[in-house]
């Protein structure tokens, strides 16, 4: 008996420290665990019974904003480039380049994101960014820097490139690492109803990314190589990509004013 109660002592004494290091290393999960983290919802000052329509509006105006950006301006690159004196082969090698840096940066963005600032943060400062390489493309578009006597092009081509590869190619990676994952956050996964509003937010994520391309491709297009109305045709990739510069600013806009939202 006696040797029962000291197994059971020193059973007790050998568990108690184990149990004690277990919990202090975080190695055992319990409520008070220092290593939980409040999720978007819970860290709201308000709740709201339709996050689809009061939170998630922000980000899908976002996200067709950087749409009808983005393909704004690729679907008159390569012609845009033959105006700026580059020949076909290489107009189409400067934009498969640039569109390659387009789909790699979201490697660079979603690091940011993960590791340092966090998806709100990378999204505005990357979008701020983007937006200002737009409008160096806009710039360079304008029919004062497409006179011949502008050194060959020099001064367009420099504002082109520096737009297009440190701005937007960038830029447009952040927001496509972290926009859909952002807008995801905001629904409470143990709220049926909002999970629900979150499979539509994911239908309506892919409608906006269709319906920029649609603005894109058919306005556009047509802006770029024609002009439309009161804007001529001389003045039609400056019109096209200043449309582009300026739904990014909108968008933003209302971006940073839902902030409290999200």
């Amino acid at each position: 008996m006696l040797d029962s109660q000291s197994s059971t002592h020193s059973k007790s004494a050998l568990g108690s420290p184990l149990t004690s290091s277990l919990d202090e290393q975080g190695s055992t999960p319990s409520a008070s665990s220092s290593y939980f983290i409040e999720g978007p919802w819970e860290q709201r000052n308000r709740r709201f019974q339709n996050v689809l329509l009061h939170v998630c509006s922000f980000i899908l105006i976002l996200e067709f904003a950087e749409r009808v950006s983005y393909y704004g301006i690729n679907q008159g690159l390569k012609n845009f480039m033959g105006k700026l004196g580059w020949s076909q082969v290489g107009s189409n090698s400067l934009k498969s380049t640039w569109t390659s840096i387009c789909y790699l940066s979201p490697l660079l963005g979603g690091y940011i994101a993960d590791e340092k600032w966090g998806r709100f943060k990378t999204l505005w400062v990357f979008g701020v960014w983007y937006t200002l390489g737009a409008f160096l493309v806009t710039v360079s578009a304008h029919p004062k820097f497409m006179e011949p006597e502008h050194g060959n092009h020099l001064v367009a081509n420099l504002l082109c490139h520096i737009g297009l590869f440190a701005g937007v190619a960038v830029g447009t990676g952040a927001i496509k690492a972290n926009v859909i994952t952002f807008g995801a956050d905001q629904f409470d996964p143990n709220d049926p109803n909002e999970v629900t509003q979150k499979e539509h937010f994911f239908s309506y994520f892919y409608i906006v990314i269709n319906l920029g391309a649609i603005f894109s491709y058919g306005y556009l297009s047509v802006l770029c190589v024609e002009g439309t109305g009161a804007i001529s045709k001389d003045y039609g990739y400056f019109a096209c990509f200043l449309i582009c510069g300026g739904v990014m600013v909108f968008a933003y806009a209302l971006f940073l004013f839902g902030k409290l939202c999200f």
